[in-house]
């Protein structure tokens, strides 16, 4: 059964989302349609980044601990504070790029791509998840996917290690709806 385009009209329960998306579950596969915005791109890499940020915060508190802990040793040495200066640059170079370039860059590659603004009907059921827009489709099964992973905002779907979908929790209409989809995209590596 062939997914209707979101200017089509609909027979079934249809809901609004957020920013004039629909959804609609019937027929065994569930259907929403809606729009990528750069916020959710920009919270799909903040996700996806999240690990390497992480590691990147604890090395440098670490560093920071090091050379508080030489300088207070051995006030007179030359490398604690060289240690301590590192650590505090390590820390606010990577709340910077958190919290300012990441969404600078992402916003410039949101908009090269203009497929990611096209509107994008999604539908899904226990076997597979499939993406329309004015630009292609594709069709891929739960566990065909590498891992999933999610946040309070987005979901994550993993093709590869560095290549994932990303699929916003605003577009679903209700919580019943995430816990169906995640369901099934808790499935994503098995085989």
């Amino acid at each position: 059964m062939a997914a209707p385009r979101a200017h089509e009209r609909v027979r079934g329960p249809v809901r609004k989302v957020q920013r004039g998306s629909r959804s609609i579950q019937s027929l065994g596969f569930t259907l929403i349609t809606a729009t990528l915005s750069a916020d959710d791109y920009i919270a799909g890499h903040r996700l996806f980044y999240r690990r390497v940020r992480k590691g990147m915060y604890i090395a440098a508190i670490v560093l920071l601990v090091i050379g508080l802990v030489v300088v207070y040793l051995d006030p007179k040495t030359w490398w604690g504070p060289m240690l301590t200066m590192g650590g505090v640059g390590g820390v606010v170079g990577n709340w910077y790029e958190d919290r300012f370039r990441l969404p600078d860059k992402v916003r410039a590659l949101y908009g090269q791509f203009k497929g990611l603004s096209e509107p994008l009907t999604v539908t899904w059921d226990s076997e597979y998840v499939e993406g329309k827009n004015a630009e292609g489709s594709g069709r891929r099964k739960w566990r065909d996917f590498v891992r999933m992973r999610e946040d309070e905002h987005v979901f994550l779907l993993y093709v590869t290690d560095h290549l994932w979908h990303v699929y916003p929790k605003r577009w679903f209409s209700s919580p019943d709806q995430i816990a169906d989809f995640r369901r099934f995209a808790s499935n994503a590596g098995e085989t």
